[in-house]
């Protein structure tokens, strides 16, 4: 778990990822897997890495 963790997934999946670059995704990460109440899916974690997905905006 954590950033060593969310680092080895995106490796997995063929993307290189710097432990910098680690610390934003794993709070969305986290936050999108809490919500969901399960782990993310590679392609969720896509989403992320892409920019595509985003933390609601508080209302």
């Amino acid at each position: 778990s954590g950033t060593g963790g969310l680092i080895e997934r995106y490796r997995s999946m063929g993307i290189a990822v710097e432990r910098k670059q680690a610390t934003p995704l794993l709070e969305l990460t986290r936050a999108m897997s809490c919500r969901r109440k399960r782990d993310l899916t590679n392609g969720e974690l896509m989403s992320i890495y892409l920019g595509e997905e985003t933390l609601p905006k508080a209302a």
